[in-house]
């Protein structure tokens, strides 16, 4: 400063030096919690041995817990944002419910799906809570969910430090909110060497919690400092810069005729396909010789799923990137008869299949997505006629709300014992695997 020479120099020199991010009072209690959830996600992961004496259920109520957490301190978040969000609310309530399964049934299939499928609601609502998309442009709503999962947890971590730096500088309880800062991580510290120094009192906490090994201290601060400043980081990025910015200029690259030509040779394929299956399914002609309806329906229902998939996959893409006619849409709508016709075949192998050899969990849940697909098509048919319709959005609420139904289900209860006792086996050795690598 002592080369700046007149007032001039002093103002540029002031306006190039940066701002210091101020904190308001409701960032810093988000550190609180970022912190609960880095400590939760760490007090799970790291278990010490007492972690693979837990029973599978156990394991999946503790997991549960760790998500309440971070959902409870999203609504804090974002409540400016979700508060009149009706299915952002809808979502965190299915999302409720799939945390307290493992507390009400004691199945455990579809408990080890919601392992996966709790994340990802859980960002599903994020999105439909704290994202500014334009209603016309479905594939915003793609865009934020991958923004959330890899941008949003890494983009703003500074600001998690910053929160904290904030804490350091000048005001009126600046004294007190260093001490409670710096008692924290002592605190931990103390309370775990104090534990491990009384035998009783350290196993009366490890039978309290579910034979949690107190250690490593050290390394359950670190994890949970870097969950912790990667949910602050999430917060942020729903909170204050979830808006999605969009090319107005959307380019239709798929001309009418070209979607008639594509449109017109599925069609084909497709007639003559299920005309040949109905003559099988309806007794009208037989089957080749050596082939009983049991092998028959075994074989080839993973791929009509994978075929009616493609097709309303084929009906997005081109609904969104053609101009609209007449014709493409009879066209459409023609491809998604011919699809209803299709699962209808793939229902009656299955039908064929359960009556002869009961139900199991794969055959529920087969059963289950064939029926989503149905109501799938149902609002793709509605979506060919009234273009302002958000499909992606009305898609994404309808899968919530049929795994949502299936989840409320008591699967033992509809499955057969012997089959039941087979599957619990096979998912508790799913998890002894894991005692068996370590």
């Amino acid at each position: 400063m002592e080369n700046i020479k007149n007032p001039n120099q002093l103002e540029q020199a002031g306006k190039s030096a940066p701002e210091k991010r101020q904190y308001s009072t409701m960032e810093r209690l988000w550190l609180l919690f970022a912190i609960a959830c880095g400590a939760a996600f760490s007090f799970v992961l790291f278990g010490g041995d007492g972690l693979w004496e837990l029973t599978l259920n156990a394991l999946l109520r503790r997991y549960s817990a760790l998500w309440a957490v971070y959902l409870a301190g999203f609504y804090v978040v974002c409540w400016g944002k979700v508060r009149g969000n009706w299915a952002a609310h809808c979502l965190a309530a299915a999302a409720i419910w799939l945390m307290a399964r493992p507390f009400v049934y004691a199945e455990m299939n579809l408990s080890l799906i919601n392992v996966l499928a709790l994340p990802a609601l859980l960002m599903l609502q994020a999105v439909f809570a704290g994202a500014e998309v334009d209603p016309m442009r479905q594939e915003g709503y793609i865009l934020a969910y991958l923004r959330g999962a890899f941008v949003y947890p890494f983009k703003y971590t500074g600001h998690f430090f910053g929160a904290i730096g904030s804490l350091f500088r000048s005001g009126g309880n600046r004294a007190a909110r260093l001490g409670l800062l710096a008692a924290i991580p002592l605190g931990a510290i103390v309370i775990a060497l104090l534990i491990k120094s009384d035998a009783a009192l350290e196993r009366i906490l490890s039978s309290a919690l579910g034979g949690v090994d107190i250690g490593p201290t050290a390394l359950r601060l670190v994890f949970a400092a870097i969950v912790a400043a990667m949910v602050y980081s999430f917060y942020q990025g729903f909170a204050f810069h979830g808006e999605v910015k969009l090319n107005p200029e959307r380019k239709l690259p798929f001309a009418p005729a070209g979607v008639a030509a594509f449109l017109g040779v599925l069609l084909c394929i497709y007639a003559a396909f299920i005309a040949v299956q109905f003559t099988y399914l309806t007794g009208i002609g037989g089957l080749p010789e050596g082939l009983t309806y049991s092998e028959y329906a075994v074989r080839g229902f993973n791929e009509l799923m994978a075929v009616a998939s493609i097709n309303l996959g084929a009906f997005a893409i081109l609904n969104t990137y053609s101009k609209g006619s007449r014709l493409s849409r009879g066209l459409l709508t023609a491809l998604l008869g011919l699809t209803v016709l299709i699962l209808v075949c793939a229902m009656a192998r299955l039908l064929m299949y359960i009556s002869a050899y009961g139900l199991t969990f794969k055959r529920i849940l087969a059963m289950w997505f064939m029926l989503f697909l149905f109501a799938l098509i149902a609002e793709c048919g509605v979506k060919a006629f009234r273009p302002r319709l958000r499909l992606l959005r009305l898609a994404a609420l309808t899968f919530v709300g049929f795994y949502l139904a299936l989840s409320l289900l008591n699967l033992d209860a509809i499955i057969p014992e012997p089959i039941v006792a087979q599957q619990e086996q096979a998912a508790a050795n799913f998890y002894v695997a894991g005692q068996v690598i370590k």
